[in-house]
């Protein structure tokens, strides 16, 4: 072999081992698990049939979430509730994730004329 062709053989092992390297890497670092805090944010509708909640999922300590309330033909949308305590009574709510939550959207009958309510 000629000194050229051991520098290129020896260029070419330095180049498939940089690639190695990076790619083992980066894999490394991208398939590490988020030091931050995830947290988990529940939604649901009560009465099921009235209406349809969205925004559940898994959310990162400090992210805004927008949780929404569409409501089916002949509903209202009335508030948020968690536990017992009206937390919204705007169909979509933004807060900031610090805890998790459960959430459930609250539908009423829309008011016939007179003010009496649907039944």
């Amino acid at each position: 072999m000629t000194r050229a062709e051991i520098c290129m053989s020896l260029c070419k092992i330095l180049i498939v081992s940089f690639f190695l390297l990076y790619f083992t890497v980066d894999s490394f670092v991208l398939g590490q698990e988020s030091t931050q805090e995830q947290f988990l944010v529940e939604v649901s509708a009560y009465p099921e049939e009235r209406g349809v909640t969205t925004g559940s999922g898994k959310y990162n300590e400090g992210e805004k979430v927008t949780v929404t309330a569409t409501v089916n033909e002949g509903y209202v949308f009335a508030n948020w509730l968690e536990g017992d305590v009206a937390v919204s009574s705007e169909e979509s709510y933004v807060f900031e994730v610090t805890e998790n939550r459960e959430l459930v959207g609250i539908f009423i009958p829309k008011e016939k004329g007179g003010g009496e309510n649907e039944r």
